[in-house]
């Protein structure tokens, strides 16, 4: 199976699935490293201008990753894809442009938090132009998975949100995207729910662990 994906060079333009997988897995890895204070400041901000300008470069530092896309859909959406066809199965869509895009959010939410004061060429009013267009295309699927992994992908999502402080930054500045505070709440509410009823008793092949409906309700904790 082939994808055609945005950020590989023409020569490599045609990617396996796994060549994919790994690409995202080194998204996760920057992250990672922002989360750790372990980037330089030149780093970060060449990497900013990479996701917020369409600015292509050759390599993105040691994670090796490769200049992407942001692709605009409305004029206050747009996602950060590994592939461009979006007619495909929920599963691939699911992998290869929401996930990526939830990576992206929280690089950009953590840059904007905790680094955007030492950013010489990058503006606070572009990270939060970027933050708001990338959380409300987030908003699209309700942050669900695909299939009977529509819970796991819930928890996946809000675990990458967690590791760019995105709940936190939400919490504090909900006007950056009331349609994502106003579905955060939901998933509060309904994860509440789901405790007090202890739903994860069911025969039900969605449901998720009772650890991950508790981590699910303590992630959500600031949203009220």
């Amino acid at each position: 199976m082939k994808f055609k994906v945005f950020d590989i060079p023409p020569k490599k333009r045609y990617a396996t699935l796994n060549t994919i997988f790994e690409y995202k897995q080194k998204m996760m890895k920057f992250l990672d490293a922002l989360a750790r204070r372990e980037l330089e400041r030149r780093k970060i901000e060449e990497f900013v201008k990479t996701i917020i300008k369409n600015k292509i470069t050759k390599k993105v530092f040691e994670s090796e990753l490769e200049g992407f896309y942001r692709l605009r859909i409305e004029d206050n959406e747009c996602c950060w894809p590994l592939i461009e066809d979006f007619d495909v199965e929920s599963e691939i869509r699911v992998d290869f442009i929401y996930e990526p895009t939830y990576i992206v959010v929280a690089i950009l939410s953590l840059i904007y938090q905790e680094y955007v004061d030492d950013l010489k060429n990058v503006s606070k009013r572009e990270l939060e132009a970027a933050l708001g267009c990338g959380l409300l295309f987030s908003t699209k699927r309700g942050l669900l998975g695909h299939g009977y992994d529509c819970y796991r992908g819930t928890y996946s999502a809000l675990k990458i949100f967690e590791k760019g402080k995105v709940i936190e930054l939400l919490s504090q500045k909900p006007e950056l995207c009331p349609k994502m505070y106003s579905l955060l709440k939901e998933i509060k509410s309904w994860c509440s729910k789901i405790i007090k009823n202890e739903a994860w008793k069911s025969d039900s092949w969605e449901v998720l662990t009772e650890e991950q409906y508790r981590e699910i309700a303590r992630i959500l904790d600031p949203i009220r």
